[in-house]
C-alpha cells in the first residue's frame, strides 16, 4: 500500500529540477531545538529527519554528489506554492520546477522508491533529492489548491500540477507546452482552450470540443471549449 505524502495535487514528467544555490552561511548553521539541543545539519530527506524544528533538509550541491544540509527556510511556501528555489519552501518540501522555467512548486520529498508517492516521482537527479507530485483533476479548479497552480495532461491520461502559465486563447501556448496556459486551459494546437467534460463547463455560445483517443482522467473524456 502506498503512503500518501501530499494533500492535494503537481509538472513535466522528468523534467523538474531543483536550482543548486549558494547559502548564507548564517542560515548554513547548528541551530538550538527547541529543547536546547544542537540541530544536526546532517539529515534524510525520506523519512524527513535529523534538522530541528523549523529547519528544512536541502541540497546545496552543484556538482552531481547529493550534499544534505540542514537550512532554515527564508520561506513559507506549502505544498503547489509558487516557488524559485527550496529555501521558499516549509520544511519537508522541495522547490521542483521545469527545467525551462523559473517557476516551480514546492512538493513532498520521497524517495526513489515509487511506493513512497501515490503520483509521479520527480527529481532524484544531479544530488536533487526526489519529490512527489499528485494527479489533479483538469476541470476542477481547486485540486491543485489556489496558490497559482494549474491541472495540467501530460499524456492522454496523465495529469499533474505546475505552476499555472497565463495563456489564453488563439497562439498563446507557441512552444505546445501545456504549462504556457492559464489554470484551467490546455494547449490544443498551440491555443490555449478551457478544457471541459461537457457543454455546461463551457461559456455560452462555445461547445466541448472532443476527439477520438483524446485525453481522459479516470475515464471522463477531456476535451476543449471551441465556438
Amino acid at each position: 500500500m502506498k503512503t500518501s505524502r501530499f494533500i492535494a495535487a503537481a509538472a513535466i514528467v522528468g523534467a523538474f529540477a531543483c536550482t543548486s544555490y549558494s547559502v548564507d552561511a548564517s542560515l548554513d548553521e547548528t541551530g538550538g531545538g527547541d529543547d536546547g539541543s544542537a540541530c544536526n545539519i546532517q539529515c534524510t530527506t525520506y523519512p524527513f529527519a535529523g534538522c530541528c524544528e523549523g529547519y528544512n533538509c536541502v541540497s546545496l550541491s552543484s556538482s552531481g554528489a547529493a550534499n544534505l544540509s540542514c537550512v532554515r527556510p527564508t520561506g513559507s511556501v506549502p505544498l503547489n506554492g509558487r516557488c524559485t528555489n527550496t529555501l521558499d519552501c516549509v520544511p519537508g518540501f522541495e522547490c521542483a520546477k521545469p527545467s525551462s522555467s523559473g517557476v516551480g512548486l514546492c512538493l513532498p520529498y520521497a524517495s526513489s522508491d515509487p511506493a513512497s508517492c501515490d503520483g509521479t516521482l520527480t527529481g532524484g537527479t544531479g544530488g536533487v533529492p526526489p519529490a512527489c507530485e499528485a494527479p489533479c483533476a483538469p476541470w476542477d479548479m481547486s485540486s491543485c489548491g489556489t496558490l497559482g497552480a494549474g491541472c495540467y495532461f501530460l499524456s492522454a491520461t496523465k495529469t499533474v500540477c505546475a505552476a499555472a502559465g497565463t495563456g489564453q486563447g488563439a497562439s498563446a501556448c507557441p512552444n505546445n507546452h501545456p504549462y504556457e496556459c492559464a489554470a484551467g486551459y490546455g494547449c490544443n494546437n498551440g491555443d490555449c482552450r478551457k478544457m471541459c467534460r461537457n457543454d455546461a463547463d463551457c461559456a455560452s455560445g462555445k461547445t466541448c470540443q472532443q476527439y477520438p483517443a483524446g485525453p481522459n482522467y479516470n475515464g471522463t473524456p477531456v476535451g476543449f471549449c471551441l465556438l
